[in-house]
């Protein structure tokens, strides 16, 4: 991880001088959607003393909705191994994301970057007692943790990092299925840094994985996030119908359905989000059912929820609903842990079945089979 003085330091980094012009990382290291980057001398001992990570940058979907009050943002990407440090032994994985105020120097063009100084903790030579920092300015922190079932942090940093006493009243839920993390945050627009529609806003994630702690992360460029306006994320706006409302429509999602209980959330997710569109939308992946015949245009939209903010604000919802949903079931049937893994088929969840079968909540048909034995 290098330093912002690094980053923007004269003679060191050839793009030094295109960010004292006013231009962001992004403009010079990223071309036709790839990274262009050095990647053998971020890996070289001259950056990374104690050595770099066998994967040195790895994608990370972002998706992001929000309404009257709040902001939704949903991160899916997989975690790489081989990393250079393990030192964090309760979390596999930890996910941040960050807005920069307008008074964070250089914050709307690196990013979280701009809090990471060559004399913060972890740093080679750095104080240990010294936290990240960002003045003059002040960063919103949002963190989801993995360890102890999932754990969100409201944070902020301003002269010091604080991992708690953030304005932004920030909830996270998380899983892991297969190699694939997906953790969605929920915030206030009116935080400590205000996100209001119609603008863009700098914002950057880092990603510690494979137990990393410290300056031992991956990191964004500075990217826009647009509610409402043109950004590199834009976030849907959610047309007509409060939160609270648009959940109470996805209440089946978590039940044992049949097909039919499919198409009824399906139904009444459509009356509740895309009453204002001319043609319905319906995020599916290959082999999808339909929406129901009543919906005379219908168009199923193969991976939707990446390119159509309806349905990637309907599919946030009714994760953060269902996921909810599961921890509240979790008190029922306490001896299958679904406050842990919200219901996703960990070795944990299978162990469970195994030793004490089926609930009224599982859905057979999503079970993987070896002859009569649940795998």
């Amino acid at each position: 991880m290098t330093p912002i003085e690094w980053v923007s330091g004269k003679g060191e980094h050839s793009g030094a001088s295109g960010l004292k012009k006013g231009e962001a990382c992004a403009g010079c290291h990223v071309e036709d959607g790839k990274l262009s980057l050095d990647l053998k001398r971020l890996a070289s001992k001259e950056l990374e003393p104690k050595g770099a990570p066998k994967t040195m940058s790895y994608p990370v979907n972002v998706q992001a909705a929000y309404d009257a009050n709040n902001l939704y943002v949903r991160l899916t990407f997989k975690a790489p191994g081989g990393g250079a440090d393990h030192s964090d032994k309760d979390n596999e994985v930890k996910a941040t994301v960050m807005f920069p105020n307008d008074k964070v120097t250089i914050g709307d063009q690196v990013g979280c970057w701009a809090a990471c100084h060559k004399d913060a903790r972890t740093m080679p030579g750095a104080d240990d007692k010294k936290t990240k920092y960002a003045t003059p300015g002040a960063m919103d922190l949002m963190q989801w943790k993995s360890g102890g079932g999932g754990k969100a942090v409201d944070g902020t940093v301003t002269d010091k990092r604080n991992m708690e006493g953030g304005k932004a009243g920030v909830t996270a839920e998380g899983a892991k299925a297969g190699d694939t993390y997906t953790v969605t945050f929920t915030r206030k627009l009116a935080g400590g840094v205000n996100l209001a529609p119609g603008k863009a806003v700098p914002f950057g994630i880092a990603i510690h994985a494979d137990n990393a702690s410290g300056r031992f992360h991956h990191v964004s460029f500075g990217h826009k996030l647009g509610l409402g306006a043109d950004g590199d994320v834009k976030a849907a706006k959610q047309a007509g119908k409060s939160v609270d409302d648009i959940a109470a429509t996805e209440e089946h999602v978590a039940q044992p359905p049949c097909d039919e209980g499919e198409h009824d959330v399906v139904h009444r997710g459509a009356d509740a989000i895309l009453d204002h569109l001319d043609v319905v939308e319906i995020g599916a992946h290959e082999g999808a059912e339909p929406a129901v015949d009543s919906y005379l245009t219908q168009k199923t939209v193969i991976r939707g929820d990446e390119t159509i903010g309806e349905i990637a604000l309907a599919s946030i919802i009714a994760k953060v609903y269902r996921d909810t949903l599961m921890k509240e079931i979790a008190n029922s049937v306490p001896e299958y842990g679904f406050e842990r893994h919200v219901g996703y088929g960990t070795k944990y969840h299978y162990d469970a079945i195994k030793k004490n079968g089926l609930t009224k909540y599982h859905r057979r048909s999503f079970l993987k089979n070896k002859g009569n034995e649940i795998v």
